[in-house]
């Protein structure tokens, strides 16, 4: 409702300030050359409307815009180097933005100080970049990227405090998997020191889903009551915490797993369907544990032909 209303005050706003296009201007350098031609500026509007603007630097790296009133996301992009952005920027008048540089190396990106979610800095981002996430409740369904080499953390990566852990949490509000990795064949895939929770699938991985992916690395992260299936649909359950499905070389270190559980509708004989791994499943996977905690974990319901509890920990 309170976007709704901040939309239509800003279409009213919008109207009252023009009804011509505005000039945006800036200048954007290339770190380690003069010649800054060349680079993208996409202007995405996010309000009122979604109209998509874009323009070239040119040779000393500035740039011209003529674009409708309103608020936009501007991404500033070249191949070789590291995207920038401004992000909800109010462009209603002619404006100069503040100069920027793009990098050739990876960059830190902060959580929520830069981007308010976890996804949109995922979207954004570029190989190499670190994703840093203040403590906090993040309520989100993560579908992280294909083939960019991330490393994603907490704060306790430079403070060393495993409180930290406990306070840095993605909750997943019990619609989906709370971190989805499919198909990723990046060179490096990390996430350090953050809690997984309150995720759910009808039948894998309700906190982490590893599929066909590789070189994924889990460290001192807490992964807890999530869940798989529900008492009323049949259907193979395994791996509430994490399931890990035809992927290699995957790591995981010093992590905790507790209280998450598979679900199963159960009672009669003849179903064939089961549930296991309330904490881990491994199918088809080449993977390494060091030092985790899996406990207090569940599995209910039919499996092969019996009204039979699977393992509640793991499952491989």
């Amino acid at each position: 409702m309170k976007r709704f209303i901040f939309i239509v005050l800003l279409a009213m706003l919008v109207i009252r300030v023009s009804a011509q296009s505005n000039t945006v201007t800036g200048k954007i350098t290339k770190q380690g050359t003069s010649n800054h031609s060349g680079i993208l500026v996409h202007f995405e509007m996010i309000a009122p409307g979604n109209s998509i603007f874009e323009v070239y630097t040119d040779i000393t790296g500035e740039y011209l815009a003529e674009i409708d009133p309103g608020v936009y996301n501007i991404i500033f992009s070249e191949s070789g180097y590291k995207n920038n952005w401004f992000m909800n920027q109010i462009l209603l008048t002619d404006k100069t933005l503040p100069d920027i540089e793009l990098q050739d190396k990876g960059r830190k990106i902060l959580i929520p100080s830069e981007f308010t979610t976890i996804q949109d800095a995922l979207d954004y981002c570029n190989s190499e970049d670190s994703i840093i996430i203040s403590e906090g409740t993040y309520y989100e369904n993560l579908i992280l990227p294909v083939d960019k080499e991330l490393f994603i953390s907490s704060n306790y990566c430079s403070k060393k405090d495993t409180s930290i852990i406990s306070n840095t949490i993605i909750n997943g509000s019990n619609s989906a998997h709370v971190i989805e990795i499919s198909n990723y064949a990046g060179n490096s895939l990390s996430i350090l020191g953050l809690t997984i929770t309150n995720g759910y699938d009808n039948f894998h991985g309700g906190g982490l889903y590893i599929t066909t992916s590789n070189n994924i690395n889990i460290r001192k992260c807490k992964i807890t009551n999530n869940t798989v299936g529900t008492t009323s649909i049949w259907g193979n359950t395994y791996g509430a915490g994490i399931y890990i499905g035809n992927s290699v070389d995957c790591i995981l270190d010093s992590c905790m797993i507790l209280s998450n559980i598979c679900l199963n509708k159960s009672g009669m004989l003849e179903n064939g369907y089961g549930s296991a791994g309330g904490g881990l499943c491994v199918e088809n996977s080449n993977i390494l544990i060091y030092n985790a905690i899996i406990s207090k974990n569940e599995a209910h319901g039919g499996y092969y032909y019996a009204d039979y509890t699977g393992a509640g920990g793991v499952y491989i």
